[in-house]
């Protein structure tokens, strides 16, 4: 989670990127977090951009990621119950 950390931090610029980590975001945005303020002495400095913007913006970017893994797993619970109700109604 280190590298992913600080790799997230170099490359995050004024907008956060779009990440998609298949419904683990909230681990890492829990790990990243709690540890992000150390790791940000790793990031490579930029003229544009200082290295706690870039912290604020991987963690926007972690945190949008976080909502739309949450909707998918809504949206994969609301297919499943929507498919035992279609198999319960043909019985």
């Amino acid at each position: 989670m280190t590298f992913l950390s600080v790799r997230l931090m170099d490359l995050t610029g004024d907008e956060p990127p779009h990440l998609d980590l298949q419904g683990r975001t909230a681990q890492v945005s829990a790990w990243f977090g709690l540890n992000a303020g150390r790791l940000e002495t790793h990031v490579v400095e930029k003229a544009d951009i200082t290295r706690e913007r870039r912290r604020q913006v991987a963690a926007e970017a972690l945190q949008t990621a976080e909502r739309i893994d949450e909707a998918a797993q809504d949206y994969e619970i609301i297919g499943r119950e929507l498919s035992v109700d279609r198999v319960s109604n043909f019985k």
